[in-house]
C-alpha cells in the first residue's frame, strides 16, 4: 500500500476527531458521513434481526434448509463444509505462525501457502453460496446493509438529521442506490487497519497521547460506548506502542519515529524478536533446533539475509533503557522525553 504524507494522515485524523467525513453530492448537496459507535452498530443488529424475522414470514427459506435442499439433490457434497472448516483453521494457523517469524524469506514462504489456500476457499464458499440463492439470511443481510447507508448519511455536521426520510430512501433507485453504496465504500477505504495505524503512529497523534492521561475518557472527553470505533483504534494502537516502546530491550531508533510505517515495521518486529528471545531462553546455550545454531555463544539463522540479521541485532553499545529513564522522571516519559533519548529535536 502506498505511503501517506504527512498532510493525508492529518487529514485522517482531523475527519476521525471530527466523527465523520463529508462529500458533495450532485443532487443532495452536503452531505456528512458518520463514523459508527456501539450504540449505532446495536442498532443495525436490532434491525437486521427484525428484517430476518420478516423474512421467514414471507416464507423465505434459511441458509440451512437451502443447503438441505442442495443435498438432497445431489448439488452440494457435505464434506465440503468439513472441507471449508479445515482451510479456515489451517489459515488462521498459518497466520499466527506468520506472525512469529523474524526472517523474511520464512514469511513470503507462508504468504504463499496463505494465498493458495486462500483461493481453494474462496472456491468452495462461492459454490456454497451459489446454491443458497435468496434466502432469509441474504435478505436480512441485503436491508440490514441498506438501513446501515440510511443511517449513516446526515445532513448536519452535528449529524442530528438524516438526508432521507425512511419513505423516501425505499423510494430512492438502484442508480442512485448503488451509486451512495459506493461513495460510503469509497470513504470507508480511507479507514482501512494500515491508515489507522499509521494515523495512531504518527507525530500528529503521538504527541497529543504521550501528553494526556492514560485514559481514553481523558483523551476523548466521552465514555467509550459514545466513541466511534475508529477513535477506539487510534487509542488502542497507541496504547499498545507506548507499552511496548517502554518495555522493549531494543527500543525504537530516532529513524523509526519520524515514520509511521516504520513504527508499524518496529512493532511487528519488536513481538517477533520477543517471541523469539522467549523461545531462546527456555532452551540450552549449547543446543541446535529448527533451523538455529549455537555458535560462540550467540546464535545463527539458517536462510536469514543481512536485513533479518540486523533485525535480530543484540549489540548492548549504546542502548538506551526507557524504563530506567522512566524512573528518572518520576515514572513517565512523555513523547519528547521519548525523542530526546534518540536525539531528535523537539
Amino acid at each position: 500500500m502506498e505511503k501517506l504524507s504527512f498532510e493525508q494522515l492529518k487529514e485522517i485524523f482531523k475527519d476521525i476527531l471530527n466523527g465523520y467525513n463529508k462529500f458533495k453530492h450532485k443532487s443532495f448537496g452536503e452531505v456528512y458521513i458518520k463514523h459508527y459507535n456501539a450504540y449505532d452498530n446495536a442498532k443495525v443488529d436490532d434491525k437486521r434481526e427484525d428484517f430476518y424475522k420478516h423474512a421467514i414470514k414471507m416464507g423465505l427459506n434459511t441458509n440451512q434448509q437451502q443447503l438441505q435442499f442442495a443435498i438432497e439433490q445431489g448439488d452440494w457434497n457435505p464434506d465440503n463444509d468439513n472441507r471449508i472448516r479445515e482451510y479456515k483453521s489451517s489459515l488462521s494457523n498459518l497466520r499466527d505462525t506468520k506472525n512469529k517469524l523474524v526472517i523474511d524469506a520464512q514469511k513470503k514462504s507462508i504468504d504463499v501457502k496463505i494465498k493458495n489456500q486462500t483461493e481453494e476457499l474462496k472456491k468452495l464458499e462461492l459454490e456454497k453460496t451459489s446454491l443458497m440463492g435468496f434466502t432469509a439470511e441474504s435478505y436480512s443481510s441485503k436491508r440490514s446493509n441498506e438501513f446501515f447507508i440510511f443511517e449513516s448519511l446526515r445532513k448536519d455536521r452535528l449529524l442530528n438529521e438524516r438526508v432521507f426520510s425512511e419513505e423516501d430512501f425505499d423510494d430512492l433507485d438502484n442508480e442512485t442506490l448503488s451509486e451512495l453504496i459506493g461513495i460510503y465504500n469509497e470513504v470507508s477505504s480511507i479507514f482501512s487497519e494500515k491508515n489507522l495505524s499509521r494515523v495512531s503512529y504518527s507525530s500528529t497523534f503521538l504527541n497529543l497521547f504521550y501528553l494526556s492521561p492514560e485514559s481514553i475518557y481523558e483523551f476523548y472527553g466521552k465514555p467509550v460506548v459514545e466513541l466511534t470505533f475508529y477513535q477506539i483504534e487510534l487509542f488502542s494502537n497507541a496504547r499498545m506502542f507506548k507499552n511496548l516502546a517502554s518495555n522493549a530491550k531494543y527500543p525504537p531508533s530516532a529513524y523509526v519515529y519520524q515514520d509511521p510505517d516504520s513504527v508499524i515495521e518496529w512493532m511487528e518486529n519488536a513481538k517477533s524478536s520477543n517471541e523469539v528471545e522467549q523461545t531462546q531462553s527456555s532452551e540450552s546455550s549449547s543446543q541446535s533446533s529448527g533451523g538455529k545454531e549455537s555458535v560462540g555463544g550467540g546464535r545463527s539463522y539458517v536462510g536469514a539475509s543481512k536485513e533479518d540479521l540486523k533485525k535480530l541485532a543484540k549489540d548492548d553499545e549504546n542502548l538506551i533503557s526507557l524504563s530506567s529513564e522512566a524512573r528518572k522522571k518520576g515514572g513517565n516519559l512523555n513523547m519528547q522525553d521519548i525523542m530526546k533519548l534518540h536525539g531528535i529535536k523537539v
